[in-house]
């Protein structure tokens, strides 16, 4: 399907709309299976595991549909439905992961999974076999669920709108030397990643240019470039605020791009109804990093 999982440290929540509602997503509505059980079937076998989640998995769909059905548009139903389905896969691969750990050995899964872990350190071959797994998920309830094709096609969505894209990392080493300035400033006078984030996002939104290409699709690009590039500079932020005591590299680049993703996740509200741009940040994980034409000058203020 060529689906991926949404960072692992955010994956329950993701901003979309109001927190105070009830949200099925959320762990408290799913019953966590027992690790004996686990551990009982994976050496027996019998995939038990798999068909309790997709039979819930079925179920949620449908009770989310019930709960938003006259709240809710399609379009949001369709994408609460996607993350619901996010976390079970999630859960799912946490769950495989642990059980391994006691009976087995994450070698001897990856290689029973035909994942070519040569070279690998155990931290790898353990990401490797958990996105198998979450991969093998969705899968399995695609094919319990012909109906769902929505949801999964949402889904990939999702994960292209919150991942980090090349096009990020080259402009920022075109701009690093003023990047770094405004972190510096940033951090001095201490002020909160989070804000000032989303208040960057709203200038970027308010920004004009009294060009025939005010309504097109090169500008609507341009202001997905600055968006992304901000969503960088609060991953920058709280790395250096919370992930400094980080020290293996594959973790702090782990932690970089969770943040990022994070920050994506927190000003969706804003970007919701900017079709354009939403679709410019999505296409940015299709493209090389200069992008399949040359990007257009920056939105001046």
């Amino acid at each position: 399907m060529g689906v991926k999982p949404l960072p692992r440290t955010d994956r329950k929540r993701f901003g979309l709309f109001n927190p105070d509602k009830p949200q099925p997503s959320t762990r408290k509505s799913l019953k966590i299976i027992p690790k004996a059980q686990i551990i009982k079937e994976m050496a027996n076998k019998t995939g038990g595991i798999n068909l309790k989640l997709w039979t819930r998995a079925k179920k949620g769909i449908k009770k989310i549909q019930g709960i938003y059905g006259k709240t809710l548009t399609p379009k949001e139903i369709t994408i609460r439905q996607a993350l619901f389905i996010d976390q079970l896969a999630a859960e799912f691969a946490d769950h495989l992961i642990e059980g391994v750990k006691k009976v087995g050995s994450l070698e001897s899964t990856a290689k029973n999974a035909k994942i070519n872990f040569n070279g690998l350190s155990q931290q790898q071959i353990e990401k490797k076999v958990w996105e198998y797994q979450f991969a093998d998920f969705i899968k399995t309830f695609v094919k319990y669920n012909p109906k769902s094709s929505e949801v999964i096609r949402t889904l990939q969505k999702i994960r292209r709108y919150t991942k980090v894209p090349l096009q990020v990392h080259f402009e920022r080493s075109r701009h690093w030397n003023s990047l770094h300035k405004i972190e510096e400033e940033l951090l001095r006078k201490k002020i909160n990643p989070e804000e000032n984030l989303k208040l960057e996002v709203k200038r970027t939104l308010q920004r004009k240019r009294n060009t025939p290409i005010q309504q097109s699709k090169k500008l609507a690009r341009l202001k997905a470039l600055d968006i992304i590039v901000a969503s960088s500079i609060y991953a920058d932020l709280i790395m250096e605020t919370k992930g400094e005591k980080i020290k293996d590299k594959i973790e702090r680049e782990r932690f970089w791009n969770n943040s990022y993703s994070e920050g994506m996740e927190k000003i969706y509200p804003l970007l919701s109804k900017e079709e354009g741009i939403l679709q410019a940040i999505i296409d940015f994980n299709k493209e090389s990093p200069r992008g399949k034409e040359p990007l257009p000058r920056r939105v001046e203020e």
